[in-house]
């Protein structure tokens, strides 16, 4: 399975939608005033939203193991010692919980640096139970943030990640489910909210996302939903984390917008309608 499997299964930052009422639908096929460059301004605020999250990819891509195909794997040594080596001056505590699943705290305390060396502070909280070929987790951010002069400075996340990874070994299937709920304290603390569920495939060639819901709210103001009309496609040959093929719709300020990725091509392009 080439590297890149795991960052693009909770590349979510960059591959989420969102699920809106039934009776929205409608009001989605209705032709928008709104011109394509206001409807392109408008998806790409959201699109920068979802990718300025995308912090959350690094804790599941260095801290997360996959079930190997004789099942059930030794969690706490392994998630410990990928800690340690990602973060050596983080304090990381390990705790197997009454239901066998394991817990294990770090704490990153007032300035920490981690592998790619980004200085971070705070505690995450990660609990871990593997079922058979399922690995189920758990995430907790708590006061967690980048400080130094990155472009996230300042900002303080705190709320919880949740999903499970399944293997089925004889059919080499491979599906992931994720819920995200977070909320994003910037400098002038103002705050935004992220919520994002997420179910997706593996292919031989990527990834397939099935089902995608999102919500939010900008910290200016301002809320968003998108929703999945066609299932997006991620193709592990092209540079980037942007879908190939597929479709969203974006409800945002009362405009109902269509977002479509293509015919397959790696251009990293998208229409709206």
């Amino acid at each position: 399975m080439k590297n890149k499997t795991i960052t693009f299964l909770l590349i979510p930052f960059v591959l989420f939608a969102t699920l809106f009422l039934s009776a929205c639908q409608d009001d989605a096929e209705k032709p928008s005033s709104t011109s394509d460059a206001v409807k392109k301004e408008n998806v790409n605020k959201v699109l920068t939203f979802r990718e300025d999250l995308n912090f959350v990819n690094r804790f599941v891509n260095q801290n997360i193991a996959i079930p190997s195909d004789e099942g059930r794997i030794a969690i706490g040594s392994t998630m410990i010692a990928r800690i340690k080596e990602s973060a050596p001056c983080t304090e990381a505590t390990e705790e197997e919980l009454p239901d066998g699943s394991v817990k294990i705290t770090m704490n990153f305390g007032e300035g920490c640096e981690i592998e790619d060396g980004t200085e971070v502070a705070g505690t995450v909280i990660m609990i871990f139970a593997v079922r058979e070929t399922t690995l189920e987790y758990s995430l907790e951010f708590i006061d967690y943030t980048e400080i130094g002069s990155g472009e996230h400075q300042g900002q303080i996340v705190n709320g919880t990640v949740s999903g499970s990874f399944v293997m089925d070994f004889e059919s080499s299937e491979f599906t992931q489910e994720m819920e995200q709920d977070l909320t994003i304290k910037y400098p002038d603390n103002t705050v935004a909210g992220y919520k994002v569920a997420q179910a997706s495939e593996m292919t031989e060639d990527g990834l397939r996302v099935i089902s995608l819901t999102t919500s939010g709210n900008f910290a200016e103001g301002g809320t968003f939903t998108m929703t999945l009309s066609k299932n997006l496609v991620y193709d592990f040959a092209c540079s980037g984390d942007f879908p190939i093929e597929g479709e969203e719709i974006l409800m945002f300020q009362g405009n109902s917008i269509r977002v479509n990725y293509g015919n397959g091509t790696c251009d990293q392009e998208y229409s709206v309608k």
